[in-house]
């Protein structure tokens, strides 16, 4: 055999080789568009809007963790049902932890305030989605651009607002 067949071979067999291994490996299709931190006390699910109301939320704020499955009871709890279909039974935020946004643009395109509905884990577990929002069971978090054109990432309980 001469070496330009030997060549061509050993090329063949490190591409089959790169190839087979590659396949193995997870692809990642979303794209994460922001990331906050959950510097509040409470375990929180969160919505994000465009406007202020809490009916027209168009996300929900991701945990950047894997939720242990005993850690919370989330049976029974439904949010934003009206709206779509989140799912949610892993979408709580605990205390001093990072969550993140990724999905459409459209949320974070235009320099308008971001407005983040804060529900607490043990309002969401007592409560009906109706009773939630009629009696107002949520805070409101808003996330403006700062001089530098970047949104506010940090939850804290001063910069809540109840509704």
């Amino acid at each position: 055999m001469n070496t330009n067949t030997k060549n061509k071979i050993l090329l063949t067999l490190i591409s089959v080789i790169t190839l087979s291994l590659s396949s193995c490996l997870p692809v990642m299709d979303a794209k994460v568009l922001a990331v906050f931190k959950n510097c509040t006390k409470d375990t929180l699910y969160i919505g994000a809007s465009n406007d202020n109301n809490i009916n027209n939320v168009e996300a929900i704020i991701q945990p950047c963790y894997e939720p242990v499955a005993s850690t919370f009871d989330t049976t029974g709890i439904s949010l934003w049902n009206e709206n779509s279909d989140f799912n949610i039974s892993k979408s709580y935020i605990c205390p001093d932890s990072s969550c993140y946004y990724s999905g459409d643009d459209k949320l974070f395109e235009n320099p308008v305030p971001r407005y983040f509905f804060l529900i607490k884990y043990k309002d969401a577990k007592n409560h009906s989605w109706d009773e939630i929002r009629n009696k107002k069971l949520y805070t409101i978090w808003i996330s403006k651009k700062n001089k530098d054109g970047r949104f506010e990432t940090n939850i804290k309980t001063e910069d809540i607002v109840t509704p």
